[in-house]
């Protein structure tokens, strides 16, 4: 939204001595009475790791940032939400068997297991 005003300025234009100047309405306001425009932010009050940052529709989504931690091959990143730590965490591994008592585990131990 814009917000017009009117307001005299002799070195704008001295034709009409008049400056029209607009400002912006904020698109969210923090709990402290603060506007913001939408992609701008502020660190969280309750944790500061994490930014909020303003959305379209007036409110603010609070996250951490993103980092530069790239995982190799068979991990994938892992960010812990309260302190905002990224790091590399292995990747799920799944299994099954049928019909066969006997297992063979990631961590290559025989495991034969009666029912």
């Amino acid at each position: 939204a814009v917000v017009s005003t009117q307001s005299t300025d002799e070195d704008y234009n001295h034709e009409k001595d008049i400056q029209l100047s607009c400002e912006y309405a904020p698109d969210c306001v923090d709990s402290e009475g603060k506007g913001y425009q939408v992609g701008q932010g502020y660190p969280d009050n309750f944790n500061p790791q994490k930014i909020c940052t303003c959305k379209e529709g007036g409110s603010f989504v609070c996250a951490c940032p993103a980092d530069n931690l790239i995982c190799s091959g068979g991990s994938s990143r892992w960010t812990d939400e309260e302190s905002c730590e990224s790091k590399c965490v292995k990747d799920p591994g799944y299994c099954y068997s049928t019909g066969d008592p006997h297992y063979l585990t990631f961590d290559r131990k025989i495991l034969t297991i009666l029912s």
